[in-house]
């Protein structure tokens, strides 16, 4: 499926994008806020609380509500298994940062610890390491993203 660009509702970015996921299901993702959404995110529904139920509460403390298409937006996690992990991380709505944490090679000698589920005898070649992991501002989402190596 292809993806198309719009008018980001949330910051104004025209580096926001879209594409049909589904049968009749578009997925959001802005690149320059970071924040995300699609079609079934129906902004206050039983299906959106169940879904938020176990979200940190600072993702739903600074959802974005979009009443042009009725759905709520939240800021993403990219978790690039070979890359690294960007998501939000602060203490309330006025004080938080983007933090990204690159992956690293698991040393020979450590793989023993990073076994993948379901898979006996295998394991992960890569792992995030939260100690290079570096704090970027709200509107630096993607400075984030090309410190773990996801934007070129």
């Amino acid at each position: 499926m292809e993806s198309s660009k719009i008018v980001c509702p949330h910051c104004g970015s025209h580096n926001c994008f879209h594409e049909e996921v589904g049968e009749g299901v578009t997925s959001y993702l802005c690149m320059s806020c970071g924040y995300t959404s699609n079609d079934l995110f129906k902004t206050d529904t039983i299906e959106l609380t169940a879904y938020e139920q176990p979200m940190p509460e600072l993702y739903k403390a600074i959802k974005y509500v979009d009443s042009e298409r009725g759905i709520t937006w939240y800021p993403t996690v990219m978790n690039a298994p070979n890359l690294g992990l960007v998501f939000v991380d602060g203490a309330e709505e006025t004080d938080w940062k983007w933090k990204a944490a690159p992956a690293v090679d698991v040393a020979e000698d450590e793989k023993e610890k990073y076994p993948i589920p379901g898979q006996p005898g295998e394991y992960y070649t890569k792992r995030v390491d939260m100690s290079l992991a570096k704090d970027f501002e709200q509107n630096e989402f993607t400075e984030a993203c090309r410190y773990i190596g996801l934007i070129k």
